[in-house]
């Protein structure tokens, strides 16, 4: 039998390169295609040292037609780039829908990143009392995003297996785009203000995951695909986090404002409220607080994984650490 083939979109960025990487590990025998953004021989020499079995397809997520070729002649696709981009998603759909037309294959897989946005509050830094709980059991999607994929997981005929991840704030250090996306930005926002903070008393908080368990996420639930342990669409929805408990955002830039200002880059150490001047640009964006339980049994009965979401030394001490080391890559590129 031939090797699997799987389409990577995002292999270059935070996830993917943990993933990649991830792949030659576990499925050896797979064959990598890796949508890039501007292929220089420095990127594919980056993919190949992470995995001997990729092969790059230069391109972008606007390359709507080149993704839905891609996807047609592929077992897998992988989707861990910008979770929120539907011309994307809908090239990736597209030339699954066309596959699946022809009857030739299995019915193909496809897995996407989220986030656990879709079930946050629609606050402004202020603490919510009693939020509601969540949990990936039984979880219904029908009142949030992603609509597309599940729909296409749940069709009567024509079906693609697909799988659905939400993790909550991922934090690490990147194999290939090496730092997280709210570092810079908040670390930018800070330089502006001159200290650290969020909107409002920042009691906004999130689960935290370490990037190298969401890329471990990830496969265990592809596993789970293969083998035949979830059959995808309304089954194939999961939250990825820690058990620990949530981190209010108050206290990620308070550490953030530590390392700062002890650089130099800001006038006061820990944090406070930015002033409107900071946030107004920013415009009315949501910003998130999520609390969500997953049940961590069910889970390990689905997929049978192991070292499962969760960091040796508390996400608190290791997200500290983590902030430390991508703000001495910040600082010091």
């Amino acid at each position: 039998m031939s090797p699997q083939r799987a389409l990577i979109i995002g292999a270059t960025g935070f996830v993917g390169g943990h993933l990649v990487e991830l792949l030659a590990k576990k499925h050896p025998e797979m064959r990598l295609l890796c949508l890039t953004r501007d292929a220089t021989p420095a990127k594919i020499e980056g993919l190949k040292s992470l995995n001997s079995h990729v092969d790059v397809l230069e391109g972008t997520l606007e390359d709507s037609e080149l993704i839905s070729q891609a996807a047609e002649k592929v077992d897998i696709v992988i989707h861990v780039a910008h979770s929120d981009h539907v011309p994307s998603v809908q090239a990736v759909l597209t030339g699954l829908k066309r596959q699946v037309a022809t009857g030739s294959r299995k019915p193909p897989l496809y897995l996407h990143m989220s986030g656990c946005g879709v079930i946050a509050d629609n606050v402004f830094g202020e603490r919510v009392e009693h939020p509601k709980e969540w949990t990936d059991v039984g979880f219904r999607l029908d009142e949030h995003g992603d609509h597309r994929i599940l729909e296409a997981g749940t069709e009567s005929e024509g079906r693609i297996r697909t799988s659905i991840l939400f993790p909550g704030l991922i934090y690490g250090i990147g194999k290939t785009r090496r730092s997280s996306a709210w570092v810079p930005l908040y670390s930018n926002l800070a330089k502006a203000a001159g200290h650290a903070d969020t909107r409002g008393p920042g009691e906004v908080s999130q689960y935290c995951i370490h990037v190298q368990d969401v890329a471990l996420a990830v496969v265990c639930v592809l596993d789970a695909l293969l083998e035949g342990k979830i059959r995808g669409g309304e089954d194939g929805l999961f939250f990825v986090t820690s058990q620990e408990p949530t981190i209010s955002w108050s206290e990620i830039n308070s550490v953030l404002g530590d390392i700062m200002y002890s650089k130099g880059l800001v006038k006061m150490s820990g944090a406070k409220p930015f002033p409107e001047s900071i946030t107004e640009p920013l415009g009315h964006c949501k910003v998130t607080r999520e609390n969500v339980v997953r049940d961590v049994t069910v889970m390990r009965e689905l997929i049978a994984c192991g070292n499962w979401g969760g960091t040796q030394n508390g996400a608190r001490e290791s997200l500290c650490r983590s902030v430390v080391k991508e703000m001495l890559e910040i600082a010091m590129p």
